[in-house]
């Protein structure tokens, strides 16, 4: 970790780059598939959490092309699946943004739920534990509307 003592009657002054959130940026990632197009993300952070959920993306058929070392483009338009990487799914806690994303704009989504939450689950409530283990991987739909309906 970078110090800065600063001695002196002196005023600072200068630049400070400041990244964007990693809680902000772990909601709107999956909010690209709602687009059938392509979606430009600026100032995201180099993060574990924001890495698996580009991962994720391009796994489910989408290309993700990184334009610098904070901005990001998203093409949704040929997304193949709504099963999301048990795998992935599971490195982050933010996973379950993807739940709402992909029935929004697909009517169905099939998602695990991370790891953390059964962490904190046996830390808090033994009794809720089985119940979890048996929702842990939910496939979720909704019925689309007719056409002409």
């Amino acid at each position: 970790m970078t110090k800065y003592i600063v001695q002196g009657g002196h005023p600072l002054f200068g630049e400070v780059h400041i990244s964007g959130a990693k809680n902000a940026a772990v909601a709107i990632i999956p909010a690209a598939l709602l687009v059938d197009g392509v979606c430009r993300i600026e100032n995201i952070p180099q993060i574990s959490d924001v890495t698996a959920l580009l991962k994720i993306l391009e796994q489910l058929g989408a290309n993700v092309r990184f334009l610098n070392r904070s901005s990001v483009e998203i093409d949704c338009r040929h997304i193949s699946t709504t099963q999301v990487s048990q795998e992935l799914a599971h490195k982050i806690r933010a996973s379950y943004y993807l739940i709402g994303a992909l029935l929004g704009r697909f009517g169905e989504a099939e998602v695990s739920m991370p790891l953390a939450v059964f962490a904190r689950l046996t830390s808090t409530s033994r009794v809720l534990l089985p119940w979890a283990l048996r929702y842990a991987r939910a496939t979720l739909s909704v019925p689309r509307p007719k056409a002409g309906a």
